[in-house]
């Protein structure tokens, strides 16, 4: 319908009634016009945008019907939009807020008008950031009304919105969640509530030597295998001295490494929920014979002496250096190790596949965790319906695109396996089934005692203090008396 039927219409309707009828019914239609018009004009770029402001117009129309000719001019004046609501988002400093702020700016100009909110990029130190961050919801700031969050969601969930009711909103959330990676939403979710979406998702797998290994081992007893052969002590042709690097160091996301291989195995895994469980199963015939591999490999020189002391710095230098033919490693170094720059030895040579597992009715079982790190909303904001605006945004394949081309990396499934994304970063396709595959890292209030516990005891058997079954022993006993204290 144009402006100028309807105008016909209202002025048709009029003539046909009695005196009282226009005084009364004139206004319910006027008011009915301008609705009809401000929708003609505004379109429907987004469902719940404000529309623009425009300047009044006068418009004529002039109605011949028998028996008289009527001219009648009427103004009609659209509402001029409010001023922005500017909400504060909070975002973790560096290579993420190097990836969101060119976002915020395309928003800012094109999208502010539109949607009556306007976005302030916040930043805190990124060393101090997640305390910050919990300091902050504790006292119950209003501000920042959106939070960058990570793991540790399980410590300050209390203080934040829970947003399943705002998702199951189709009036305020016209998209859909179903295109994330169902552990990275695990990975915000809380006693079965979700308090985050994962902007920024990380795993672990098996890097190897591709020009060394046509095909990656897949199982653990081929990765032991393997690595002898690639050790020059039982391979003395072999072009690497150690064939397997292991992350020994007592720092409690090290733990990951070895939780991977035992879960990989047919073993409890530590998500969100599973706690309890996992701890009761830390001293199974399973979980003790993957400890068990660690230390004979490193008993046998599988793995370089001073491996006891890796984390991901010493790992990376042992694979760029081609001092070893694998490790089990976190997905940011393949940005590293493919680098001419920072590994010119062998970054022509770095492949990637899961973390070798077990058959199982002969189907291949390998899980890695997925944890993640992305935003949710304060409890305590003062513009929440604001701030879910510009929230909701964050979960549309535009602005999953367009993180990934600034440098981040989004827990969408549409990203891992989208052709044009393989193309923004190569190694997205190795990395696509490990994702989909995945179990959610657990969000217990406790998560980083009760790995420095299990990491604590398994370098205690790394390096001959403890036999595998006394470290798994007490790392069930430590795990189980932590949880009953909190």
């Amino acid at each position: 319908m144009n402006l100028e039927k309807t105008y016909l219409y209202i002025l048709k309707a009029l003539e046909g009634m009695s005196g009282e009828e226009k005084k009364v019914s004139r206004r319910a239609f006027i008011g009915t016009a301008a609705g009809t018009i401000g929708g003609l004009a505004v379109g429907s770029a987004i469902g719940w945008s404000l529309k623009p402001s425009g300047a009044a117009q006068t418009v004529t129309k002039t109605v011949t019907g028998a028996p008289v000719t009527t001219t009648v001019t009427k103004t009609v004046t659209e509402a001029a939009a409010p001023e922005p609501v500017t909400i504060t988002l909070n975002w973790f400093p560096g290579p993420e807020s190097d990836a969101v702020a060119p976002i915020v700016d395309w928003w800012n100009k094109y999208m502010a008008p539109k949607t009556g909110v306007k976005v302030e990029l916040v930043l805190f130190g990124r060393a101090e950031h997640f305390e910050k961050i919990a300091t902050l919801l504790l006292s119950k700031s209003p501000e920042p009304d959106i939070v960058f969050m990570s793991y540790t969601v399980g410590r300050v969930y209390e203080h934040l919105e829970p947003l399943d009711e705002w998702f199951n909103n189709p009036e305020v959330f016209p998209y859909s969640l179903d295109h994330y990676v169902k552990a990275a939403l695990d990975a915000f979710r809380v006693n079965g509530k979700l308090y985050g979406i994962p902007t920024d998702m990380n795993t672990s797998l098996l890097i190897y030597r591709k020009d060394l290994m046509p095909e990656p081992p897949k199982t653990l007893d081929e990765m032991v295998e393997m690595a002898r052969q690639f050790t020059k002590k039982y391979n003395p042709d072999s072009p690497t001295e150690y064939g397997f690097a292991i992350q020994g160091k007592n720092i409690w996301f090290n733990s990951y490494f070895w939780i991977n291989l035992y879960v990989s195995q047919g073993g409890v895994p530590p998500e969100p929920g599973r706690e309890i469980e996992f701890a009761e199963s830390l001293d199974s015939p399973t979980a003790i014979k993957v400890l068990q591999v660690y230390v004979d490999m490193m008993n046998e020189g599988l793995s370089p002496p001073d491996s006891v002391n890796y984390e991901y710095a010493e790992t990376n230098a042992a694979l760029a250096s081609g001092k070893v033919a694998m490790a089990l490693q976190w997905n940011a170094a393949l940005g590293e190790l493919r680098d001419p720059e920072k590994a010119p030895l062998v970054y022509d040579k770095i492949g990637a596949a899961p973390t070798p597992g077990k058959y199982v009715d002969g189907k291949l079982l390998r899980r890695s965790e997925v944890h993640v790190h992305g935003p949710g909303i304060n409890k305590y904001s003062k513009k929440k319906e604001a701030a879910f605006k510009f929230f909701s945004f964050l979960t549309t394949f535009r602005f999953q695109m367009d993180y990934l081309k600034n440098g981040g990396f989004t827990g969408s499934l549409s990203i891992l396996y989208n052709p044009k994304a393989h193309e923004i970063r190569t190694e997205i396709p190795e990395l696509a089934d490990i994702y989909r595959d995945g179990y959610a890292m657990t969000t217990h209030a406790d998560l980083i005692p009760m790995h420095e516990i299990l990491t604590r005891n398994i370098n205690s058997a790394l390096v001959g203090t403890k036999t595998p079954e006394e470290a798994l022993k007490d790392a069930k006993q430590e795990i189980l008396e932590l949880f009953k204290k909190g």
